[in-house]
């Protein structure tokens, strides 16, 4: 973690300064760039002095919505000409930014960059608000986050394959990318065992979703859904069966989500806490 004021650099080139860290895939991109990338490395926001002294000869900045693009900002390189005469663009990672004095960046003839829309499939944060701690939750780039359904080649994971789930399933691939597309969802599920006809009950499922739909083991279950379902009763064979293995093998942006009964304890296990 890079806690001084120190650029943290992949090579002298270009000068990109970034005020927080945006995942891996995009940090590989910018890493591989061949330009001197500057980041701040934690989930907070930076202070107001390091992304001042930071933006001192940068060619590009990304910003967050707490950052203020202002003269104090464009002016921090050198005297009056701040990242002066070298800052080209100015990004956020938002749809809006009224934190940009749009007349001083017009004035010095730098590009603004922002992600109109990267919110059109956001969903609310309902139990974090209904639980009262949204004012005490900081924002973050990743914060509350998982794969979108639009997301290409969705694996949507059923444990319980019945008939809530085959109605789920048909409303869920309403969202997706479309049935037919080069990045069509498809579906895995586990359900009690595995019948002699399997193949059978599959390409019919599948012609029925109009999806890839197959029926899986639990660990594959586990390990290549983005979402999964559960939606199987609770017996002596589901009992504890979303176990700490069982979440190990998922995932770390996968979605869980528990739709049997209240009562049911599938996932009442040490591993759900840590």
């Amino acid at each position: 973690m890079n806690d001084s004021n120190e650029p943290k650099s992949a090579c002298s080139k270009q000068k990109i300064v970034v005020c927080r860290d945006l995942g891996k895939e995009a940090m590989s991109i910018l890493y591989s760039s061949g330009h001197e990338i500057v980041v701040w490395e934690k989930d907070i926001p930076p202070p107001r002095e390091w992304v001042l002294q930071n933006a001192k000869g940068a060619s590009g900045i990304c910003v967050m919505m707490a950052d203020k693009v202002d003269d104090s900002l464009l002016d921090a390189v050198t005297p009056f000409a701040p990242a002066g005469p070298s800052l080209k663009v100015v990004s956020t990672f938002s749809v809006g930014y009224d934190h940009f004095d749009m007349a001083a960046v017009r004035a010095r003839n730098i590009r603004v960059g922002y992600t109109p829309n990267v919110l059109n499939d956001a969903g609310e944060a309902l139990q974090v608000v209904q639980e009262g701690r949204w004012p005490q939750t900081p924002w973050s780039p990743f914060l509350l986050t998982g794969p979108a359904l639009t997301k290409p080649s969705l694996t949507i994971g059923f444990l319980g394959f019945g008939r809530i789930s085959h109605f789920t399933l048909e409303r869920l691939l309403a969202f997706t990318q479309p049935r037919k597309s080069a990045h069509a969802p498809r579906c895995l599920y586990t359900s009690s065992r595995i019948r002699p006809n399997q193949q059978e009950i599959d390409d019919e499922y599948s012609e029925r979703f109009g999806v890839e739909t197959r029926h899986v083991e639990a660990d594959v279950l586990a390990r290549e859904s983005d979402v999964l379902i559960i939606l199987c009763s609770l017996n002596e064979d589901t009992k504890g069966m979303v176990n700490e293995d069982f979440l190990a093998k998922m995932s770390s942006d996968a979605v869980l989500i528990n739709v049997a009964r209240v009562s049911v304890p599938l996932l009442w296990n040490p591993g759900i806490s840590n």
